[in-house]
């Protein structure tokens, strides 16, 4: 460099940019509203797994409030789709079993399981040593499908919006030393009396 000037070389793409990545993006959020790929993502993760940078996915709400991506919502996940899903959510379950002492009835078992809010005895069994009853119940089970259905309430802005607003206005730069006084005064009282 004889002039003392630094040569500045282009910058390389560090990754090839998938023109369809919102595509790519509401097809993983629908499938997982619809309880196809068995897993739970952030829509950042998805978005990052879509072909997004880091920083766009640690910002999801640039892309997903956009019309285009709000479009492509609506086509691939409509509100039918939603609806159905919430309605399957309302019945999900899952199995578990318990165990019992063989000197406790089934009867017993059956009012034990049942007795819990949402749980049905499915049956019965022997343990395997034969000293015991095994129990297989389902119960309801909603907390997976419960967030992947809210996740695309927020994405489709079907939730309303929360405004919190605060105004706390003190100006105490305006104050003389007896007016502030005053107000110390009137503040430690307040913190007092709680």
């Amino acid at each position: 460099m004889p002039n003392g000037k630094t040569e500045r070389k282009p910058k390389e793409l560090k990754e090839i940019v998938n023109p369809n990545r919102q595509l790519i993006a509401v097809k993983k959020i629908s499938e997982i509203v619809r309880g196809a790929s068995g897993k739970s993502l952030t829509i950042g993760k998805i978005l990052r797994e879509s072909g997004y940078s880091l920083q766009t996915s640690l910002h999801p709400s640039s892309i997903v409030q956009g019309d285009k991506f709000q479009a492509l919502l609506e086509k691939h996940l409509p509100d039918d789709k939603l609806a159905e899903t919430h309605e399957l959510l309302t019945k999900a379950e899952f199995r578990g079993k318990a165990y019992f002492n063989k000197k406790i009835s089934k009867e017993t078992i059956k009012d034990i399981i049942e007795s819990v809010s949402g749980c049905r005895l499915v049956r019965i069994l022997s343990n395997k040593k034969g000293d015991g009853w095994v129990a297989y119940y389902t119960q309801p089970d909603s907390n997976s499908r419960l967030r992947a259905i809210t996740e695309a309430y927020k994405l489709k802005n079907k939730y309303p919006a929360i405004e919190v607003k605060q105004e706390t206005v003190v100006k105490f730069a305006d104050l003389n030393d007896e007016e502030l006084d005053e107000a110390i005064d009137a503040i430690e009282g307040e913190v007092i009396d709680e």
